[in-house]
């Protein structure tokens, strides 16, 4: 006998088919959605590393040639090296490469990026497109090195900051045609800056003539050692640039022969040796009046001269490995003699003017000032030295002297290395022109890192787009 399908039995197979019918609509369309996202995801790390490669593939090419067809093969070849396999993304990637300025490279690429999940609604792959535009001759640069090369930078330091700033020489001068664009000078400072005894008669520096004074002298008590007892070693310490160091010595007891006449000859020497004292404030803060002339420290090593301004790497590279510590902290030293070589003005005559082109083209000024320890000198005046310790007058120096070589639109990159006091930190980056110009260098490979960073921004070749 045929069963008659009572009517809910009916209504609810029905429900459950519609039910069924409805999860595989939605299972697909989440299906979809999720592949849209994952693939959407996949195809701006594929666009942000596209980009990458692209910006260091025009710059290698741009490096080795300045002719089109060349750049884009030595760009074409960097792709396929070291893109071309990521991402799975497979077969030839085409660059273009136009050049419609003299001073301009561009290029483009498009790749097809395959997808995962978006097949599913027949979309099997997302073009990915990416430019790139490098500047081959930029602004002219005039750029000072200022480097702490006191005590405190002994040892590995002083090593690390030598090869830190011979790699941003060699990074600013890696093409040729740099030579024609940037220049660059080096000021060595800690207490003082050595400005070379070449310039002990120019007119702008005061500086008396070096003497010697003989005298003799008698001592009627004069001991003579004659031997020692209890020999021990014994702990010492000491402030050099505020750093302590410490270390063990021989210390003994003396015995001493019967009183005698003892006659010496001493000479007294009264020397300069190239280092530049500061004006009267506020003329040790400003680039003027320089009728007014700079006393020369008497008596004071200052170790390895600076430079003028240059294009000669090789130069530079030379005197930066002849670079030798010395002596204390005197932050404003550097910031006022680096100033001095990107001026017009006097003492030196070979920086050009703020305002001046060279071949159509404005001059842009930097200075990178790097610092391992704050202020532990300061000027006196009357001795016309940096032999005072007033710290807080050092500091107010210091800021006012970033404020005017700012004030002269120069660029101004600050560097801390190995620094722990945080208010030298915060001092350093209110000098910098922005925050994104300090950097806070912890050891030598974080030192590297800095002066590479900066040195790429010091080339002719530069990414413009």
């Amino acid at each position: 006998m045929k069963m008659k399908t009572h009517p809910l039995r009916t209504f609810a197979e029905d429900t459950r088919a519609s039910v069924a019918l409805t999860f595989a609509v939605m299972l697909t369309t989440l299906l979809i959605a999720g592949g849209i996202a994952v693939d959407y995801s996949r195809s701006l790390n594929v666009h942000t590393s596209l980009q990458n490669d692209l910006d260091a593939a025009l710059l290698a090419g741009a490096t080795q040639s300045d002719k089109t067809e060349e750049i884009r093969e030595v760009a074409q070849m960097y792709v396929a090296d070291n893109w071309r396999n990521k991402f799975g993304i497979t077969g030839n990637v085409e660059i273009i490469v136009d050049k419609p300025e003299e001073s301009v490279v561009r290029g483009r690429i498009t790749v097809q990026v395959p997808t995962t999940l978006m097949a599913i609604a027949g979309v099997s792959t997302v073009p990915v497109s990416v430019a790139s535009e490098i500047q081959m001759a930029g602004q002219n640069l005039e750029v000072a090195l200022v480097l702490d090369v006191t005590d405190s930078m002994a040892g590995p330091k002083i090593e690390a900051l030598k090869q830190s700033a011979t790699e941003l020489v060699e990074r600013a001068y890696e093409n040729e045609s740099s030579r024609d664009h940037v220049r660059i000078a080096l000021v060595p400072f800690a207490d003082y800056v050595n400005v070379g005894e070449i310039n002990r008669n120019a007119n702008w520096i005061d500086v008396p003539l070096d003497t010697e004074t003989t005298s003799e002298s008698c001592i009627d008590n004069y001991r003579e050692v004659t031997g020692t007892t209890n020999c021990r070693m014994e702990t010492y310490s000491y402030d050099r640039d505020g750093v302590t160091v410490t270390g063990e010595q021989q210390i003994c007891d003396y015995e001493y022969g019967p009183p005698t006449t003892r006659c010496f000859t001493t000479t007294y020497y009264n020397r300069w040796y190239g280092c530049a004292a500061s004006r009267d404030y506020p003329l040790d803060v400003k680039d003027e009046q320089w009728e007014v002339r700079v006393p020369g420290a008497m008596n004071v090593a200052c170790g390895t001269p600076g430079m003028e301004l240059t294009n000669d790497d090789a130069a530079l590279k030379q005197r930066i490995s002849e670079i030798t510590t010395f002596g204390n902290t005197y932050i404003p030293a550097g910031l006022f003699w680096g100033w001095t070589v990107l001026s017009q003005h006097e003492p030196f005559s070979t920086a050009k003017g703020y305002n001046e082109l060279v071949d159509g083209k404005p001059i842009e000024k930097i200075m990178v000032l790097m610092t391992d320890g704050a202020n532990t000198r300061s000027p006196n005046y009357v001795a016309k030295n940096h032999s005072g310790n007033d710290v807080a007058l050092a500091n107010s120096r210091t800021a006012e002297l970033c404020t005017n070589v700012k004030s002269q639109q120069i660029k101004v990159y600050t560097v801390a290395f190995d620094v722990i006091d945080e208010n030298l930190k915060d001092m350093l980056r209110d000098c910098a022109s922005s925050p994104q110009n300090f950097y806070d260098a912890e050891d030598a490979t974080e030192l590297q890192a800095a002066f590479a960073n900066i040195g790429a921004n010091l080339s002719p070749l530069r990414i413009a787009r």
